[in-house]
C-alpha cells in the first residue's frame, strides 16, 4: 500500500493554535470504471482546502497534491490539514470525474485521533465523442402569456412569427395571477408535441461526478411528453413564503433530463422508429411575475443526426452559440 504524509500549517492569528483547525485524517482512494473494474495508471489529483474566514483570519492556503493509483492497492494518503478535501481522477480514453467532500465530524479527528474514510472515483468510458447543438439558453424572453408559444431546438428560436424557429419542438404555456398586493402564483407548463417525444428525469448519483453529462447514449424508452413547474408567494400564518413544486434541495438532486424530439417510425431505422436525442443540465430555471413576462434558462445538447450517441467534444454546430459557464460534455 502506498502511503503518502502531508503537513498543513498556516499562519495563526487572534491567538490560536493549529489544534484548532487541523485535524488528523487518512483517505484512501480507488479509481474505477462504471463496471467497477479498477483503472491502473490514473492520474490523482488532490486538494485541502478551507473557508474563506479561515483564510483571511488564520492565513490558511488551499494545498495540492498528485499522485498515481496503481489498480491493486487504493492511493492512501494522510494529513494534518483542514476538514475538506477535493478529489479529481483522469485517465486517457476516459471522462475525468472529480467531487469535494466535507468532513462533518472533524472533531473527532482531534487530539491525536485520525478519522479514515475510503473514496471511489468512477470514470466513464469515452466512446464516441462528437460535435453536437450545443446552446445555454439565459434568460430567454417568452413572447406572452396563456398561450403555447413553439420553440425550435435545431435553430434555437422561437417559432414563427415569433422569431426564425420552423419546426416546434417544445410548446412553452405559462400563466399568472396577482393574488393580493404581495401575493402571486405561476404557472409553466412544457409540452413535447408529438407521439414518443418527451423528458426522461436522472437523479444525481455516483456517475454525477463525471465531466460527462448523464452518460454516452441516450436511452430508448421513458420519455414523458409533459413538464410542469409551479411557483407561488403567498401569506402562509401570517408570513409571505415562497412554495413551488419542488424545495431547492429536490432540484439540486436532478442531474438533468434525456430527451427526444421529432420522432416518427421508420422500418429501416434502429428500434423501428427515427428520432433526434438531445440532453439537458440540470434544472430548467424560470422566473416571473404577472406584471412582467416569464423567461427561462437551460443548457442543451442535441444530437445532429438520428443517433443517441450524445459525448460532447466541446464544439457547438449552433451559430454564434453562447457557451459560457457550459464545463459538462
Amino acid at each position: 500500500m502506498k502511503l503518502f504524509c502531508l503537513m498543513m500549517f498556516g499562519l495563526l492569528s487572534m491567538g490560536c493554535s493549529a489544534d484548532t483547525f487541523l485535524v488528523s485524517m487518512r483517505a484512501n482512494i480507488k479509481v474505477v470504471d462504471e463496471t467497477g473494474s479498477p483503472l491502473p495508471a490514473s492520474q490523482l489529483t488532490i486538494y485541502f482546502s478551507h473557508t474563506p474566514l479561515q483564510e483571511i483570519d488564520h492565513g490558511f492556503r488551499s494545498q495540492k497534491f498528485s499522485g498515481v493509483y496503481d489498480g491493486e492497492e487504493p492511493f492512501t494518503l494522510k494529513y494534518n490539514a483542514m476538514p475538506t478535501i477535493s478529489i479529481r481522477a483522469e485517465k486517457e480514453g476516459y471522462w475525468a470525474s472529480g467531487f469535494r467532500h466535507n468532513w462533518d465530524d472533524w472533531e473527532k479527528g482531534q487530539g491525536g485521533k485520525t478519522i479514515e474514510e475510503d473514496f471511489t472515483v468512477i470514470l466513464r468510458r469515452k466512446e464516441n465523442p462528437r460535435a453536437l447543438e450545443v446552446q445555454k439558453l439565459q434568460w430567454t424572453t417568452v413572447p406572452g402569456y396563456d398561450e403555447a408559444y413553439g420553440f425550435d431546438l435545431e435553430r434555437s428560436d422561437w417559432v414563427s412569427p415569433h422569431g426564425q424557429g420552423q419546426i416546434t419542438d417544445m410548446l412553452f404555456t405559462f400563466s399568472g395571477e396577482r393574488i393580493s398586493e404581495d401575493e402571486f402564483s405561476m404557472k409553466m407548463e412544457i409540452v413535447f408535441p408529438g407521439e414518443g417525444n418527451g423528458l426522461v428525469e436522472v437523479p444525481v448519483s455516483a456517475l454525477s461526478r463525471s465531466n460527462l453529462l448523464l452518460g454516452q447514449t441516450a436511452p430508448w424508452e421513458g420519455y414523458n411528453p409533459l413538464f410542469v413547474d409551479y411557483f407561488s408567494n403567498e401569506f402562509v400564518n401570517r408570513i409571505l413564503r415562497p412554495l413551488s413544486r419542488r424545495t431547492q434541495k429536490e432540484w439540486a438532486a436532478i442531474e438533468g433530463y434525456w430527451f427526444r424530439i421529432r420522432t416518427e417510425e421508420d422500418d429501416n431505422a434502429e428500434g423501428g422508429i427515427k428520432a433526434r436525442y438531445g440532453k439537458i443540465d440540470g434544472q430548467i430555471k424560470w422566473s416571473g411575475r404577472p406584471e412582467l413576462l416569464p423567461r427561462f434558462s437551460f443548457t442543451y445538447y442535441l444530437a445532429p443526426d438520428h443517433s443517441r450517441s450524445l459525448e460532447w467534444n466541446g464544439e457547438s454546430l449552433i451559430p454564434g452559440a453562447n457557451l459560457q459557464g457550459v464545463n459538462k460534455r
